[in-house]
């Protein structure tokens, strides 16, 4: 069939506005599908939120502190118990003596040979001063090389 002009004309036109149509239903497309991989990452970011502590990935490096931390500890607490020959400090009792290790203004380790609450490094009392100081000598070129770093 052959067409004249007019219905050429007529027939461009016809396209022509089906094929805005179609940009436009295109452009909604795409929008639509960047909307849904905006909400994707969204979705993404909220569930690998690191929110709880429990679930925070940590570099070997602070693992190696956290151990370094953990022997010193269990080593100082070993000492206390060895030390201290079953004595336990009583911690409602305000006038028995306590002794322990403290850092005063994040720099200098020292014995203290009376606290309120259990102010001491790990927690960590003795009977007397001279295991205190004994633990200072023992313990003290670790906690400065290692208590106060935080990662």
């Amino acid at each position: 069939m052959i067409m004249n002009k007019e219905e050429a004309k007529e027939k461009l036109r016809r396209a022509e506005s089906d094929l805005r149509q179609a940009e436009i239903v295109m452009e909604m497309h795409e929008n639509g599908v960047r909307e849904i991989k905006e909400d994707i990452e969204k979705l993404k970011a909220i569930i690998n939120k690191k929110d709880s502590w429990r679930s925070v990935r940590v570099s070997d490096s602070w693992e190696e502190l956290y151990e370094e931390k953990a022997l010193l500890m269990a080593d100082m607490m070993h000492f206390a118990y060895v030390r201290n020959e079953g004595w336990v400090p009583n911690w409602g009792d305000d006038e028995q003596d306590k002794y322990g290790l403290s850092i005063s203004n994040n720099r200098e380790i020292y014995s203290i040979s009376y606290c309120v609450h259990n102010c001491f490094l790990f927690g960590i009392a003795v009977k007397s001063g001279e295991i205190a100081r004994e633990m200072l000598t023992e313990f003290g070129g670790r906690i400065k090389e290692i208590y106060n770093k935080q990662y």
